[in-house]
């Protein structure tokens, strides 16, 4: 039997339990409770709603779930990174009600909940080092390939000079030989 199905049978011999206990005295006592008064849910006013909201906080089910959205729209659903679909009551709810299961649990979300948001600005911290860093490099590799370009154009103009010197000496060169030939056949 896997745990999912555990789960299930678990939860509706709990259901039989209230139900049982709701027969001999009258109304639904939430597992857990039994020494409390139950807190009725604020949208539907059902006494029993602290069972669905407990119950959530234990279980994956998306019925159950679905049931603590119904009973309170103060729920909301919070995704760990298990993956994990918790019902968590609105922090004001959990710390104003003598419940320590509810206070418990929604502690410990609380905590997980921080953990998680100071790995995100770590992250985050860590992401804007990053690019800083990349800009940086690029910023340097902008800067080395104007440096050759600069070089390459102050290479370019200094061959160009020799070029046209050589050219300048040849010419030279040229019309010294034509004098000198002309010379010597007039």
């Amino acid at each position: 039997m896997n745990q999912t199905s555990k789960n299930k049978k678990k939860r509706k011999n709990e259901e039989k339990k209230i139900q049982k206990e709701s027969k001999n005295n009258g109304k639904n006592v939430p597992i857990g409770l039994t020494t409390q008064t139950p807190i009725k849910c604020e949208v539907c006013s059902k006494e029993n709603a602290e069972f669905y909201f407990s119950q959530c906080l234990e279980s994956k089910e998306n019925n159950i779930n679905s049931k603590c959205q119904k009973h309170n729209k103060k729920f909301k659903f919070y995704c760990e990174k298990e993956d994990q679909l918790i019902c968590l009551k609105s922090i004001e709810y959990c710390l104003d009600q003598n419940h320590s299961l509810l206070n418990k649990k929604c502690n410990e979300i609380i905590q997980k909940m921080e953990i998680i948001l100071k790995e995100i600005q770590t992250n985050e911290k860590e992401n804007q080092l990053t690019i800083q860093k990349s800009q940086l490099n690029k910023n340097k590799l902008k800067l080395k390939i104007q440096q050759i370009v600069q070089q390459i154009e102050k290479e370019s103009d200094l061959l160009k000079q020799q070029i046209e010197k050589s050219k300048n000496q040849q010419l030279q060169l040229l019309k010294t030989i034509k004098i000198i030939i002309e010379n010597k056949f007039n």
